[in-house]
């Protein structure tokens, strides 16, 4: 049989690990308040239930150190301990899920906006950074360039050598020209062997310059 004391210390030690694993679960739960891909609601009705779960297990604790502990309030104690942990478990696993989610989504935005071959910006993300290069220049009074680029002979590559050697040229190819542009310019497969470039911030005897090299 254990002793009162030793009852009240081993209850007391389940309650607090039980309120540890919440405080846990209250960390995790932060990140899925951010998810905005998600129902927000639904993540705040969770933080605020961990939060009442929380309030519950320290005014349990609070009152068995105001009174004798008996065998059932080890019982008890120990069923909090187990919730607190099923708790953590259950928020790191929604959070690991949103996790995911997210890096899907972005990996289903990136294939749609590069092209698969050479990992450039397609045409579609050109034409949206396009865009945004002449609203950001429109508003710093700025000039840009927009150069097209096209491979001679390409077509003989394919024809004579076959479209594995051409794939591969556009893939050796496509590092040298992200190495020609600044941070701030953009490189973008068009299709086939052409490329597009957006100059962020050049007048036309720069273009003229980059189109020489």
């Amino acid at each position: 049989v254990i002793m009162e004391p030793y009852l009240k210390i081993l209850a007391l030690f389940l309650v607090a690990f039980g309120a540890l694993f919440l405080l846990r679960a209250l960390v995790d739960a932060r990140v899925l308040l951010k998810d905005e891909y998600g129902n927000p609601r639904g993540w705040q009705m969770l933080f605020f239930f961990v939060v009442l779960f929380l309030l519950g297990y320290l005014g349990y604790g609070l009152m068995l150190m105001s009174r004798p502990v008996e065998s059932i309030d080890l019982m008890i104690a120990a069923v909090f301990c187990g919730g607190g942990l099923f708790v953590v478990l259950v928020v790191r696993m929604s959070v690991r899920t949103v996790q995911h989610v997210h890096h899907m989504r972005a990996l289903e935005r990136h294939h749609a906006l590069h092209d698969s071959l050479t990992n450039l910006p397609n045409r579609r993300l050109m034409m949206e950074r396009i865009d945004q290069t002449i609203a950001t220049a429109q508003a710093q009074q700025k000039e840009l360039a927009i150069l097209l680029l096209d491979l001679n002979r390409f077509k003989d590559v394919n024809d004579t050598l076959g479209h594995h050697y051409g794939d591969q040229l556009l893939v050796a190819l496509a590092p040298r020209l992200l190495s020609a542009i600044s941070a701030t310019d953009v490189v973008a497969r068009l299709g086939g062997d052409e490329f597009g470039f957006i100059l962020a911030q050049a007048d036309d005897r720069q273009a003229r310059e980059k189109a020489a090299q």
